[in-house]
């Protein structure tokens, strides 16, 4: 790697080259002598410059200096446009972009969070929205693999081919799905009506049917019967379609993260492992909020009879421990809306570098797993679709938003 400020060999060469000129080195005989450029001229003019050189200036010589204007203006001046010159100017070093402009990108929709900033980008390392409160982590910029682990033999055809995935910008991403509290923020501010709430009735599971048609729900009271959990405001927001989803975002200043940017986090810079905690189930201990002996839907064989998370529904968001880049709930609790249409044959002509998804479609992306499906569904690789009108107990979303 190229140290900033090593110089390259070509350019020793030169500075050789252009020394070589400028002092140029001449034997005379054998004597050893050298002409008046030599280091014996060199050690006269030496002698000659100490001759005409002024003597060190005495303690108050500097006193009567200052009575000596023409001169002390004009070292001033020179002294004055050398720091003009300076300003406005400041290059930044070979291979360094210039610096962002964080205030004006911030402006009006987010603050820093404390005064961590990334290196690479230089902008703040976390970030919290104006509008309701959602602090936003950091994801780096880079290349990854996406789609099924080679050897998953419960990968589906829609996740294959595996395949290089470069997204060129940095971007923010909620550390938590988006709350109750928070959406009821944009529901107090807006007026906005969800789908299901327009529509007058939805899907909802209980613990005698899975996804039976109810008028007795809605995202402000979403468990059986209109109930609402236990610390409510803290539960991810349910029972939106991806149509709620993105007004919302495009009200927080935000918007749905691309499939692509949300593998990238769930995975959390670990592209290899099949599971986002890795290899084996059951997960360990803390992992999630995932189908597991607590569930309360009568769904045999999808239990992790293994596994105790404590929740029959969601969770509180935030309950379990983040990943390495500090996200939580990336995987379980509830399926996120991504931007993307949903296309089962799309990895195969999927764009290598920030790809989008489909043009059109009658889908959009969910990811991410649920506390209400089925084991194979925790893998990192694992994606589905559903009509952006669609709304259940069981999706919900949060944003990202990307760099400029």
């Amino acid at each position: 790697m190229e140290r900033r400020g090593a110089m390259r060999t070509g350019e020793s060469e030169t500075r050789a080259t252009r020394h070589a000129r400028q002092f140029p080195t001449t034997h005379a005989g054998s004597s050893g002598e050298r002409d008046d450029t030599g280091s014996h001229a060199l050690q006269r003019n030496e002698t000659q410059a100490a001759a005409s050189t002024p003597k060190r200036p005495r303690r108050y010589d500097h006193v009567v200096a200052r009575l000596r204007l023409p001169r002390a203006v004009g070292l001033c001046a020179v002294a004055l446009v050398g720091v003009l010159a300076g300003c406005g100017h400041d290059d930044p070093a070979p291979g360094r972009a210039a610096s962002p402009d964080v205030a004006k990108f911030l402006a009006g929709w987010a603050e820093a969070v404390g005064s961590d900033i990334d290196a690479t980008t230089g902008y703040p390392k976390r970030v919290k929205r104006v509008k309701d409160g959602m602090v936003m982590v950091l994801i780096p910029a880079g290349t990854f693999q996406m789609g099924a682990v080679p050897g998953d033999v419960d990968a589906k055809d829609d996740e294959k081919p595996r395949h290089s995935v470069t997204l060129s910008k940095a971007y923010y991403m909620d550390e938590h799905e988006v709350s109750n509290e928070q959406f009821e923020a944009f529901a107090t501010a807006t007026g906005h009506k969800t789908t299901p709430e327009s529509a007058g009735q939805w899907r909802i599971s209980d613990e005698k049917e899975i996804d039976r048609e109810t008028s007795g729900a809605s995202w402000r009271a979403p468990l059986p019967d209109g109930k609402q959990p236990s610390e409510w405001r803290r539960h991810p927001v349910v029972l939106v379609s991806w149509d709620d989803a993105k007004t919302f975002a495009s009200w927080a200043g935000a918007a749905l993260p691309t499939e692509a940017q949300f593998e990238r986090a769930l995975r959390g810079g670990e592209d290899g492992r099949k599971y986002p905690w890795g290899e084996v189930l059951p997960p360990p201990k803390n992992s999630g909020n995932f189908a597991d002996v607590t569930l309360a839907l009568p769904r045999s064989g999808w239990k992790f009879e293994t596994y105790d998370d404590g929740f029959a529904h969601t969770a509180p968001v935030g309950s379990f421990a983040p990943n390495a880049y500090g996200l939580y709930d990336i995987s379980g609790n509830v399926w996120e809306w991504c931007a993307d249409f949903y296309d089962d044959h799309y990895y195969a002509s999927s764009s290598k570098i920030d790809p989008l998804g489909p043009a059109s479609g009658t889908k959009r992306i969910l990811r991410g797993t649920s506390w209400g499906d089925y084991v194979l569904s925790l893998r990192a690789s694992d994606r589905g679709g559903d009509s952006p009108t669609d709304a259940n107990e069981v999706i919900g979303f949060r944003c990202a938003k990307t760099l400029p």
